[in-house]
């Protein structure tokens, strides 16, 4: 029998809303967009850290900006698309990490793993999005 990936219960948002994290202890800022439409969220990202991704995001159903010194900007279409976000936010770990001159290998996995985890554990917690 081949096993399936579950979704959670929860409808993809005809509007764009998002939310502000800042998961410890790296102190960087993340805002995690959901629903709306990809123009709408690259209008976002230019409207709020002034950078042009409209071009690069065709097709997809999920997106992660990194930028040193700017928020982490991450879309996802659906929040409820659990394998989506985990993917997007890998993106932003990686950036993020990376972006601070750690580079992944064995001795550094736990700070990349911790850090997924932190970020993922406030967005499932949260429950006040914001119309963006």
């Amino acid at each position: 029998m081949e096993a399936r990936v579950k979704k959670a219960p929860v409808k993809a948002s005809s509007r764009l809303k998002y939310a502000v994290f800042s998961p410890s202890p790296w102190k960087w800022e993340m805002c995690v967009f959901h629903g709306g439409t990809k123009d709408q969220f690259a209008a976002s990202v230019k409207k709020h850290i002034d950078a042009d991704i409209g071009d690069t995001i065709s097709g997809a159903m999920g997106y992660c900006y990194v930028e040193m010194d700017k928020p982490v900007m991450v879309w996802v279409h659906d929040i409820g698309d659990i394998p989506t976000l985990v993917h997007e936010l890998i993106h932003a770990v990686f950036g993020m990490l990376n972006g601070r001159g750690l580079t992944h290998s064995k001795d550094s996995e736990e700070a990349f793993t911790y850090s997924l985890e932190a970020v993922l554990k406030a967005i499932m917690a949260n429950k006040k999005w914001e119309a963006a």
